[in-house]
This record gives structure tokens, C-alpha cells and sequence, in this order.
């Protein structure tokens, strides 16, 4: 569990100058499970920013049919949003973020 206030810099730093800083978030369900990776960084006016992406965890049976094919289980892509300092204007994209930096 997440407190409600996030301090970025008691997680994972992503890089050495310690201005961006990572959080594995497993989300479980009925239906299913989900992993995010949510980053965080200073912006300009010294606020922090974040952005994050969220893919649904294959189930046992998707594994398995996988697993048979000899091919590795590819997590179904949810939704992701770039770098935003206000959660209200977050708009969730459709694109996978393969070229974030």
C-alpha cells in the first residue's frame, strides 16, 4: 500500500543524480492483475512530475497457450500518461510509451 503523500526519494533512483526515482505498483483483483511502474522527477519550478504505465498481467491460461507455442507471455498495454505535474490533467494514452526518456 501507497500512502496518500508519496516521498519519491525513498524509491528506486533511476539515475546517479538523484532527480528520478521509480515505484513497482502491483495491483490485484478478481478479474485480474496489473503491474505499473510509476516515475517521478523534478520539473522546472522544483514540484515533482510523474508519469506512468499500467499492463494487465497475462492470466494462467494466456501463460500457458503461450508457454506451449514457446513464445514469452506479453502483457496487454492499459493506459500510460507522460510526464504531468497535475493529476487532473492527466489524459491517458493509447500509444505505448517506447520512447520515453
Amino acid at each position: 500500500m501507497l500512502d496518500l503523500q508519496i516521498q519519491p526519494e525513498q524509491f528506486l533512483m533511476l539515475d546517479n543524480d538523484k532527480t528520478r526515482f521509480r515505484v513497482f505498483v502491483y495491483i490485484a483483483a478478481q478479474n485480474f492483475t496489473a503491474s505499473e511502474t510509476l516515475d517521478f522527477k523534478k520539473g522546472p519550478n522544483g514540484l515533482w512530475m510523474y508519469r506512468y504505465t499500467i499492463y494487465r498481467q497475462n492470466t494462467k491460461s494466456e501463460y500457458a497457450i503461450a508457454r506451449k507455442k514457446n513464445k514469452a507471455p506479453i502483457p496487454e498495454f492499459l493506459e500510460a500518461v507522460d510526464w504531468s505535474s497535475d493529476a487532473n490533467a492527466a489524459v491517458p494514452t493509447k500509444v505505448k510509451p517506447t520512447d520515453w526518456n
